[in-house]
């Protein structure tokens, strides 16, 4: 299968994992989850399982027993002891908790057996009778959805006929999750892991690699990001002018080149910024709602959704979503202000003070600065900004925000008194962050007074742009229908034939769709799709690779590795030293004599040697020029067997084969059930 091909069914394969996982399993075990539907119940699940995906991966690291039957254990086990010990604090003895969920077992066994019963054909025709018909009733929720698609289409684009990695971060990114696997989590230091737990979860539950994950999931990202967004607006707008929150969605997903200093070229590959907004921008809208409802939606999703920001963002959980929470503290509602301000700061700095507890800790056993550490994960020098196609400079066009922006926020605080309403609408809440935070951009900001990075804040005002367009349009037709009583008998009529309006005026500006044009090149694309082919056909540490020292990342948990220089230094006398133990008879081996694996690839680069980075291989023309004199005194030799392994225009992968069948799956089946006897004879005639 060529790399395409696979890249694409490791999508639908991610995809379907993603919503098996937090679509159907997760609400099995949450009953408040159960009760939800479509985009809720996804994002309800996402924060709570997400959650515990991250804590849970971080204990069982620490204590040196991470894997995926621990992972299992520990998601399996924790509902059912919250609940025994929720049961135990009610007053309830053991006896009584086993006997209450016997008997509910057993209720549950007879209903099911009643309904089978009754259960005739006319009944079953019915039914299905019934779920044939096709009632679609929520359209605009389809559509969201269908331009949350398009939109991570055109990000996933590239990373599909591009197989080699966009940046060198990807390989560290790729070390940090493999060394998850090797109980470690804070290696040296204390860097958040909760995006490498997640990688490591879906690759072990879909059967995907973890670099062809880092490679694809950053467009699915922001397909869920863009879904949020829809969510998030319909909620601040009580699902009012629907159409309103899908011009927002439409401004992120696909037309973010002109209004947003986000970029399609650097969403096309995951970073943490990106999953860590995918925890607090919905945790922001549940505590919101939280001081709504007096309570009613639980604090163990917040909680969740502060701890699975922190454990994979700091920058995100201190720069974004705590201010974000200390502004909702005013829309708490005037009668009952004292009394859950109180109890909300309380339980807000708990939360925070747990979270960073663990990095915190890591610090002064291992004497490592606090302020160091802060430092490190409030400046990420890896993070730039890259936005050509602004329609202004992004210091111009955040004075236009602004000044929308303090409008809309006027308006809303003039509603709120004129209407006398009991709490601020969420509508401030979002709106004065989002003013706070395009306050940054303009020219009017003393970067030297306040420590920020603007840079890693590009993809977070993205967003709240989005949302806060979606609210503009909102308010327009709002007030429209305030200010005029006979206009909103056209208001449905009209708020989709403006949207549609915006797209086609922002399409023409922006001269079509944009995918990424304008992508890095680390590696040749032959080396990667060759890799993944290797991958898919070799049993584990059957064979070695050659390659550049970042390469080492690649072979961790997977097969040996040679850099360049190692290879052309000491595989002459590796060699030598093989041909002497074969001349040997067998029996009279050493059991414990090293050999060299059984196949060993080496990743070549054709004239003129220009798609190695600089920085993964310094001189990279001489290196292969080396490499090719080596490999053609080598064919030379007696007794050697050099294959061509894979070839395109750019590269070419030899393959150097010590042992025949010993490094191909099914070469390696062939000599464990050979064709000629047994059983697989019979399966072979």
């Amino acid at each position: 299968m060529n790399y395409e091909l696979q890249a694409i069914f490791s999508l639908f394969r991610l995809l379907l994992g993603f919503f098996f996982v937090f679509g159907l399993i997760t609400p099995l075990f949450f009953n408040f989850i159960s009760t939800k539907k479509g985009i809720d119940r996804i994002v309800f699940s996402w924060i709570s399982l997400g959650g515990l995906l991250v804590v849970g991966s971080f204990i069982l690291v620490t204590l040196n027993i991470y894997d995926f039957i621990s992972i299992l254990f520990f998601l399996l086990t924790l509902p059912l002891l919250v609940k025994f010990f929720k049961r135990t604090f009610e007053g309830e003895n053991i006896t009584d908790i086993f006997t209450t969920a016997e008997h509910s077992f057993v209720a549950t066994h007879i209903n099911k057996i009643e309904q089978i019963k009754e259960l005739t054909f006319s009944k079953i025709k019915e039914r299905f009778k019934g779920k044939a018909k096709l009632k679609i009733t929520k359209p605009y929720s389809i559509l969201a959805v269908l331009i949350a698609l398009a939109g991570s289409g055109l990000r996933i684009a590239p990373a599909i006929q591009n197989s080699a990695p966009f940046s060198r971060l990807w390989y560290f990114e790729l070390g940090a999750v493999k060394g998850l696997s090797l109980q470690q989590y804070f290696d040296g230091f204390p860097e958040p892991k909760g995006m490498h737990s997640l990688i490591s979860f879906f690759s072990t539950i879909t059967q995907i690699s973890p670099e062809m994950i880092l490679h694809l999931i950053g467009g699915l990202i922001s397909f869920f990001l863009a879904v949020i967004i829809f969510w998030m607006i319909q909620d601040i707008t009580k699902q009012k002018y629907p159409a309103a929150s899908l011009f927002g969605t439409m401004l992120y997903a696909i037309f973010p080149s002109l209004f947003l200093p986000v970029s399609m070229e650097l969403e096309t590959e995951l970073s943490s910024l990106a999953i860590s907004l995918s925890f607090a921008l919905p945790t922001m809208l549940l505590f919101l709602r939280n001081i709504r409802s007096g309570g009613n939606t639980p604090w163990f999703y917040v909680f969740m959704g502060v701890i699975a920001t922190g454990m994979t963002n700091i920058f995100i959980l201190l720069m974004v979503l705590l201010p974000f929470m200390i502004f909702g503290l005013i829309s708490i509602p005037k009668g009952k202000f004292f009394r859950y301000f109180g109890k909300s700061t309380l339980y807000l700095t708990g939360v925070f003070i747990l979270t960073l507890s663990p990095f915190i800790g890591y610090c002064l056993i291992h004497d490592i600065a606090i302020s160091t550490f802060f430092q490190d994960q409030l400046f990420d020098t890896q993070v730039f900004s890259f936005a050509p196609n602004l329609i202004i400079p992004i210091q111009d066009l955040s004075v236009y925000y602004l000044t929308g922006g303090a409008f809309l926020l006027f308006a809303y605080i003039a509603r709120f008194f004129i209407q006398k309403r009991k709490r601020l609408s969420d509508e401030v809440v979002f709106i004065s962050f989002f003013i706070l935070l395009l306050y940054i951009y303009t020219p009017y900001f003393e970067y030297q007074y306040i420590w920020v990075d603007p840079d890693q804040l590009n993809i977070v005002y993205g967003i709240f742009i989005s949302i806060c367009a979606g609210l503009a349009l909102y308010s327009v037709f709002l007030f429209m229908e305030w200010a005029i009583q006979s206009f909103q008998k056209i208001t449905p009529y009209l708020s989709p034939a403006l949207v549609l309006i915006f797209a086609f005026s922002i399409f023409m500006v922006q001269g079509g769709f944009q995918s990424n044009r304008l992508l890095p090149q680390t590696l040749p694309n032959g080396f990667f799709e060759a890799y993944y082919k290797i991958v898919n056909e070799r049993v584990p540490y059957t064979y070695a690779t050659v390659g550049p020292e970042l390469d080492r990342e690649l072979s961790v948990n997977r097969h040996y590795f040679m850099t360049y220089q190692y290879f052309l230094n000491n595989y002459g006398a590796i060699d030598s030293l093989y041909q002497q133990y074969l001349t040997v008879p067998a029996e009279q081996r050493s059991e414990v004599q090293e050999v060299p694996p059984a196949s060993i690839f080496i990743f070549v680069e054709k004239p003129p040697y220009g798609s190695i980075q600089q920085g993964i291989l310094y001189d990279a023309q001489s290196t292969m020029r080396d490499i090719e004199q080596w490999l053609s005194s080598f064919r030379e030799m007696e007794g050697r067997t050099l294959e061509v392994y894979h070839e395109t225009d750019q590269t070419t992968i030899y393959e150097i084969v010590n042992r025949e069948g010993e490094s191909t799956i099914e070469g390696v089946l062939n000599n464990i059930y050979p064709k000629e006897e047994g059983r697989a004879a019979r399966l072979y005639k």
